[in-house]
């Protein structure tokens, strides 16, 4: 046998070193097997046990799970059927408080690299969030709220070191079951997407891109977004999608008391926010998108129906919410309609729905909202304006408003250029039935403007234009104080404008004022025959100093007046009786605010009256007497209430009668 070599030839070194490699294979053998046994098989029951007594004793509420699987050699975990559930008193039914089908997370071997857990991958699998809110207002969870809000805050130290990768919750669910207002809330098919989060070093500056998507009480919402939470601008971008939200649902929800309720109102928003915290400068928070509100009611607390519209669209470029500015590139209304009443004691509903308590003042040196309107749109509207304080009250429907605005800011010396005109006709009386159609086939009156309007100063200027204005649709704010009637005749009136507000007070002129009456006649209340006609009555060159408190009447003529004057047996002019007693108190506060004022000057350069007649019947004789002159004719020039001013003029009558009354 050679030396050193045994019967198979092996040297008694490479002997021991095989010895050595079967041992070595032996305690990796054993290791593997130890910790396949304790991650597979020990481990689980002690984490289900254990996380069980714990999170019961942290929550209040009893917590179960179904099973535990650890897989040590991929660094995985995964729980499943994991179940909180409710205080009997909160939820009769048996659903639970929370619960989830599993939850996966898996640890990436980079950990060890870089001395930070780094998450690989982490699923939460149908989680659902069953919410009560109480009859007190409070929620089933109200007791985890306070002790989470309790809790002191953690002394500020150097954030944690951490990368979570590819987290996702799939197909969530929340519930609340709102017991005050009688509603259910869901949020179904919540799928959360987060590719990466992480706070290494190596990682601060790259966007986190969570996907959210979920469907609200049947609304679907898309939330796609950027941000990068651990660098100090914490730079973040979002776009949400929102479709079909019914507002109503959540109006009871608002934070402060309403003085209205929505019957209706559907949301469809297309948004963009970002977000930047830029290091000494500041926050901004700005969005741009798309809104849409279709189909909104808004009511009084009665229930009446104040205003709503059919659309209202709004497209803004840039909102910039702590820089408090605002562009906006358009703004479309369809459909308006208004309810506009004064109640007698003067208050006007559309105050009432203004939340109550006064608004928190602004700081003192906080800039104006500072906002731009590229356009502005409001199609096919409508209104009712009733006027409860007169006696008969005064009612007005507004119908196919339209307006056309463009370039509306608030920046100095900007002004935009608007367009504005509706069709009004008189609205029938409260309770009338069929009288509405009888009023609303009357042809309309119209207004038509179209000028300049700036916000700061304030100043307008422009044409406006009336046309068809029934006169007898005036009637209440004169009946308190005159004893007669309107009962024919119409307005056509238009004028050009210069407007301005200096220092609270209104100034400028108004010029080419053009205004005609026609076919009107005049009756006592209880009188067939008019006491006063004409075929028409017309201004001509027309102007009006505010500031001066001038007004100058180019020309006025009157054609084919009629006036009937009766003496009663009491000896009295049935004119004399027209005049009702007012209360002497009524604008007394309004006199003594403006005593100090200039008053204001009149003139009518010339003004001529043609084919006019009078009719005069003495009652208070017997017999009667009955006077009548015809064929008149007048014409004045320089009639004004300037103090010393001299007019002159003629006068000329074509035949007088006098007869005894039969």
């Amino acid at each position: 046998m050679a030396r050193g070599h045994n019967d198979l030839g092996v040297t008694p070194r490479a002997a021991v070193r095989s010895r050595r490699l079967r041992k070595t294979a032996w305690w990796i053998l054993g290791v593997v097997a130890f910790i396949a046994v304790a991650g597979f098989l020990v481990a689980p029951p002690i984490v289900k046990s254990q996380a069980e007594t714990r999170l019961t004793a942290l929550l209040g509420r009893d917590v179960t799970i179904e099973r535990v699987a650890i897989n040590p050699f991929a660094l995985s975990a995964k729980v499943a059927g994991l179940a909180v559930k409710p205080r009997a008193a909160d939820t009769p039914d048996s659903a639970p408080l929370f619960a989830f089908e599993e939850l996966y997370a898996r640890l990436s071997y980079t950990s060890i690299a870089r001395f930070a857990p780094v998450i690989g991958e982490v699923r939460l699998v149908r989680p659902e969030l069953h919410l009560v809110r109480r009859a007190d207002r409070s929620y089933n969870v109200q007791d985890l709220i306070d002790a989470l809000l309790d809790d002191p805050p953690a002394e500020e130290g150097a954030p944690a070191r951490y990368s979570v990768n590819n987290a996702q919750l799939v197909d969530g669910r929340v519930t609340l079951d709102d017991r005050p207002e009688q509603k259910r809330h869901e949020v179904t098919g919540i799928n959360l997407n987060v590719p990466a989060l992480s706070s290494l070093d190596v990682h601060v500056d790259r966007f986190v891109e969570p996907k959210l998507e979920a469907v609200i009480n049947g609304h679907p919402l898309r939330v796609v977004g950027e941000t990068k939470p651990f660098q100090d601008s914490l730079e973040t971008r979002l776009s949400v999608d929102l479709s079909d939200v019914d507002l109503p649902r959540y109006l009871d929800y608002a934070p402060i008391e309403l003085a209205f309720t929505l019957p209706s109102g559907r949301l469809d928003a297309t948004i963009e926010l970002a977000f930047v915290q830029a290091p000494g400068k500041g926050a901004s928070l700005t969005v741009r998108g798309d809104a849409w509100v279709r189909e909104l009611a808004l009511a009084d607390r009665a229930g009446r129906e104040v205003l709503g519209f059919r659309q209202l669209h709004a497209r803004v470029r840039s909102l910039d919410a702590f820089g408090r500015k605002a562009v906006v590139e358009r703004v479309a209304l369809d459909g308006p309609r208004i309810d506009v009443e004064r109640a007698k004691d003067g208050r006007l509903n559309l105050l009432a729905l203004l939340p109550r308590g006064d608004a928190p003042a602004a700081p003192v040196d906080t800039p104006p909202f500072a906002f731009e309107i590229a356009e502005v749109a409001v199609t096919d509207g409508a209104a009712t304006v009733a006027d409860l304080a007169p006696e008969p009250p005064f009612r007005r429907l507004i119908r196919d408003l339209r307006i056309q605005a463009k370039g509306v800011s608030n920046a100095p010396e900007r002004k935009a250029t608007v367009e504005l005109q509706f069709d009004s006709t008189p609205a029938p009386a409260a309770g009338a039935g069929g009288a509405a159609g009888a009023e609303g086939s009357r042809e309309p009156a119209r207004l038509v403007l179209a000028g300049e309007v700036g916000l700061v100063p304030g100043t307008a200027s422009g044409t406006i234009e009336l046309t068809n204005l029934q006169l007898a649709s005036l009637h209440p704010y004169v009946a308190a104080a005159v004893d007669a009637e309107i009962r024919s005749g119409r307005a056509d009136a238009s004028a050009r404008f210069d407007l301005a507000v200096r220092d609270g007070e209104a100034a400028g002129r108004i010029g080419a004022i053009a205004v005609t009456l026609s076919d009107v006649a005049l009756h006592q209340s209880d009188a067939k025959t008019p006491m006063l006609r004409f075929a028409s009555a017309s201004v001509a060159d027309g102007e009006a100093d505010l500031a001066a408190r001038t007004i100058a009447l180019g020309q006025v003529k009157l054609d084919r007046p009629a006036v009937r004057i009766e003496r009663g047996p009491d000896g009295r002019l049935d004119a004399q009786r027209i005049l009702r007693t007012v209360d002497p108190g009524v604008g007394a506060p309004a006199t003594a605010a403006g005593a100090d004022e200039a008053p204001w000057t009149a003139e009518i350069r010339k003004l001529a009256l043609d084919a006019g007649s009078v009719a005069f019947e003495d009652r208070s004789v017997h017999p009667a007497v009955k006077v009548a002159v015809g064929a008149l004719r007048v014409d004045v020039e320089g009639i004004s209430t300037a103090k010393g001013a001299r007019g002159s003029g003629s006068v000329r009558a074509g035949s007088t009668a006098r007869a005894p009354s039969r």
